[in-house]
């Protein structure tokens, strides 16, 4: 028998994590995230991973089991929940949040509560949960030990030694589970290209309270909505300054309150306010904690920047601190959003001119002593782009490991372990779905493809009326341009008489086969516009009776 490990999204890139281990013809899942659109996909909200794989196997799937609750690793769910029904595992805090999203969306599922000191049994695996740091409460390593040997997820970690809330990663677990023995070692390799170690969270901590001294009016903060632990230390900076806290954002409204159910963030009466009662206080006394920090278009922090936020209106004096780095494909959004706010008078500070915020994933040191400690006989670097991939193996070679036991899988890689050795096998499908809203099960690359054509090269649009009995040409031709100017008067005159050369190029016959005429039309345009105006729209033929 053998182990195969697939991963279905999160390999090669950052986001839309979601693996499969498969073993004696079952399945258990780690995580099942998404990640944001760029900016190249017009209309998408969000994206997922392809899971037509899982959904094929749907009876072989055990249960999915989350290493934490951030989007990258749990977004997904209320989509691929539509589509498969199995249990759900994951901390108190994860299931807190993943349930908050599955009622938005109207899915139920059986979520279970998973303790990092408790192992359970999963059909032929075995799950151990292993408490880790992060930037958000109660993230877990997962172990799943199989017949054949147990495979490793780092999920998403650092060794921060003075975290938050006080719980250290449980290193003498990670020493047994090493001891033990380790087949397969899929690590977090984010922030591989940062030597020595990662800085504590509570640093953020001092960075804001040295800031909150330095605003004299309003002080907005935004975060990512799930991490718990920088809006935890935001409440406990507002209590010293005797600011009241607002929340704004849905999401970040479910998640803080949330956390305060769980004991994560414990404020003093009277310090978080219904935000309906920001005007009763002087902006000295006012602190705000919303979303926005990746400039998502839709967020409360992009509106105020272009002064189309209804409840709060952002004016010289206030202070607006991004306590995040913005996700790789979001830098454009994210400087847009600080540049508007600048031109309103707004300070703005974010990490690269103050503290204000440090990484959840773990530099080199930390990556190395991963491996010291689980012992792995084989590697596999997750959760990165390709050079964050390539370098994790070269930090692994160091450590004395040869070519034959490490691996760079990809979404879609079967990596297959058995007694004769490991080896990449024949892959999977794997995409990824684009989702927006009023297509829950995702738009096509095609219409992606056609939507970037539309915006970068505009479109053409010829009409023509034909008829059938007389033949010829009754109506027209019409051209009209979408997102491009003629280069000259005599351009649009020019693309008439093509289209009516072409038309009546065509014998009576061909003139009534209307698939025809469009296609000609179509391909007529296309040259006229490449060799004439140096452009490649797309041309829409639209042919009518007359």
């Amino acid at each position: 028998m053998a182990i195969e490990f697939i991963p279905l999204g999160g390999c090669g890139e950052i986001g839309k994590n979601m693996n499969v281990v498969r073993c004696q013809d079952r399945i258990v899942v780690v995580d099942a995230g998404l990640s944001f659109p760029t900016e190249d996909m017009h209309g998408v909200d969000i994206v997922t991973p392809d899971a037509t794989y899982l959904i094929e196997r749907k009876n072989e799937i055990e249960g999915i089991v989350l290493t934490h609750g951030h989007e990258d690793h749990t977004g997904a769910l209320p989509f691929l929940l539509k589509k498969i029904t199995c249990p759900i595992y994951g901390s108190k805090m994860t299931l807190a949040l993943v349930r908050n999203k599955l009622a938005e969306k109207g899915v139920k599922a059986e979520l279970i509560e998973i303790d990092p000191a408790e192992p359970f049994q999963l059909g032929v695996f075995r799950i151990e949960p292993v408490r880790v740091t992060h930037s958000i409460p109660e993230s877990l390593a997962i172990a799943v030990h199989t017949p054949e040997g147990t495979v490793f997820f780092t999920g998403d970690f650092k060794f921060d030694h003075t975290p938050v809330d006080g719980a250290i990663t449980d290193w003498t677990r990670l020493a047994r589970i090493g001891a033990d023995g380790v087949k397969l070692l899929l690590s977090d390799s984010t922030n591989v290209e940062r030597p020595g170690w990662g800085e504590s969270e509570s640093k953020v901590g001092e960075a804001l309270f040295w800031l909150f001294n330095e605003c004299p009016g309003r002080i907005l903060v935004t975060s990512f909505a799930s991490n718990i632990h920088r809006v935890q230390q935001v409440f406990e900076v507002a209590e010293v300054y005797d600011r009241k806290v607002f929340v704004l954002g849905r999401r970040m409204e479910q998640n803080v309150q949330a956390a305060i159910e769980l004991g994560y963030i414990k404020p003093k009466p009277g310090v978080y306010t219904n935000f309906k009662r920001i005007d009763d206080y002087p902006d000295n006394e006012i602190v705000v904690v919303t979303t926005g920090s990746q400039g998502e278009p839709l967020s409360a922090l992009t509106l105020m920047s272009q002064e189309e936020y209804s409840k709060l209106k952002l004016k010289a004096g206030d202070s607006v601190i991004i306590a995040a780095t913005p996700i790789p494909g979001n830098e454009s959004l994210v400087w847009r959003t600080v540049n508007r706010l600048t031109r309103l008078g707004v300070k703005v500070y974010y990490d690269r001119i103050e503290p204000v915020h440090v990484s959840g994933h773990a530099q080199q040191e930390e990556l190395k002593l991963m491996i010291a400690l689980t012992k792995p006989e084989y590697i596999a670097p997750v959760h990165g782009e390709p050079r964050h991939q390539l370098l994790y193996l070269e930090l692994a070679k160091k450590m004395g490991y040869a070519a034959e036991k490490m691996f760079v899988p990809e979404n879609g890689s079967r990596l297959v372990i058995d007694e004769q050795g490991a080896r990449m096998a024949e892959p999977v499908h794997a995409g990824r779905l684009l989702i927006e809203e009023g297509a829950p099960d995702g738009v096509s690359e095609t219409v992606i493809h056609h939507r970037r054509h539309m915006a970068e090269d505009g479109i053409l649009i010829v009409t023509v009326g034909l008829s059938a009995e007389r033949g010829g040409i009754q109506y027209g031709p019409e051209v009209i341009a979408r997102g491009f100017d003629w280069n000259s008067e005599t351009d649009q005159e020019a693309a008439i008489e093509v289209a009516r050369a072409t038309v009546n190029e065509l014998v009576r016959e061909e003139q009534r086969d209307w698939d025809a005429v469009r296609s000609e039309l179509a391909n007529a345009l296309k040259i006229f516009c490449r060799k004439k105006l140096s452009r490649r729209p797309m041309v829409i033929p639209i042919v009518i009776e007359a």
